[in-house]
């Protein structure tokens, strides 16, 4: 493949600017983990949560925003609960990002996650003492019963629940089904339901190394009322604000390839890497002779 030496350049100057999110990342959560096992013990929940979340959520947001280039654009603030009650937050999924900015809008709240996750070391011993939802998703039925208790006790004390209904990150420009545990779960408790939609996958790309400069657009959507209503048209009206929502947010089309280190060089990050590589060898083999 022929690869432009501008191409080059402009893959170099991006490898440069991802350098210190991926530095920086590791120490910021090693410091949250330290401040959260030793401080966050005797704190309140609220003030552990924003001892924990503020160091490392609002550090990666600072680097996304100083270093990365990557603004965001909050849409929908008269939407943000302040009434004290209990919402489950409906998001779309589509990379990390959004569930480390999230954190810093709905602050604080509770997450459900994946029951595996508490065994990652470090992460899941930090991320135990947030409060989370843990789900074992291979317990199925029971599954969903432990999260409707355990949820409905969170949301009647108060503390909003983030949910991605999707179930996993789904790629930019797609959409899946939305799960029922969310819906389900504010219908039985008679909580409400905070829709979220973004765009975050066309800039913090899922399974890739780099990242794209840009505006980061997240909608916050008005309170969907649960009463009188079954799960299935609480799910169905969620799953169309946040579909149309996202497609109207993109800044994309059908045509950009998300996969490309820079725009309009049509050179593929990865061969950009393995170029880098090839061509390092060559230096040192030269320089060594």
């Amino acid at each position: 493949m022929d690869i432009s030496l501008r191409a080059f350049l402009g893959f170099m100057r991006d490898l440069i600017r991802i350098l210190p999110l991926y530095l920086l990342m590791p120490l910021l959560a090693f410091n949250s983990y330290v401040l959260g096992m030793t401080i966050g013990p005797f704190l309140s929940y609220p003030k552990r949560f924003k001892l924990i979340i503020g160091t490392f959520c609002h550090g990666t947001m600072w680097i996304c925003k100083h270093l990365l280039k990557i603004e965001v654009e909050l849409q929908g603030h008269e939407n943000l609960p302040n009434d004290g009650k209990g919402y489950v937050i409906m998001s779309k999924h589509q990379s990390p990002w959004e569930t480390l900015y999230l954190q810093t809008v709905f602050d604080p709240n509770t997450v459900v996650i994946k029951q595996e996750a508490f065994y990652i070391p470090f992460f899941g011993w930090g991320i135990a003492l947030l409060n989370p939802i843990f789900v074992n998703r291979s317990k199925g039925k029971q599954a969903t019963e432990e999260l409707l208790i355990k949820g409905s006790e969170r949301l009647q004390k108060g503390e909003d629940i983030l949910i991605f209904p999707e179930g996993t990150r789904v790629p930019v420009g797609e959409h899946k089904s939305f799960k029922k545990g969310g819906a389900l779960l504010a219908c039985e408790a008679g909580a409400s339901i905070i829709p979220v939609a973004h765009n975050s996958g066309e800039h913090w790309i899922n399974k890739r190394w780099f990242k794209r400069p840009g505006t980061i657009k997240v909608a916050i959507g008005p309170a969907i009322s649960t009463k009188g209503k079954t799960w299935q048209q609480v799910n169905a009206e969620a799953e169309a604000w946040i579909f149309s929502k996202t497609d109207e947010l993109s800044q994309i089309d059908q045509a950009t390839d998300l996969t490309l280190a820079t725009p309009n060089t049509g050179i593929d990050a990865q061969d950009l890497m393995a170029h880098a590589v090839r061509t390092g060898k060559e230096w040192l083999q030269q320089f060594w002779r």
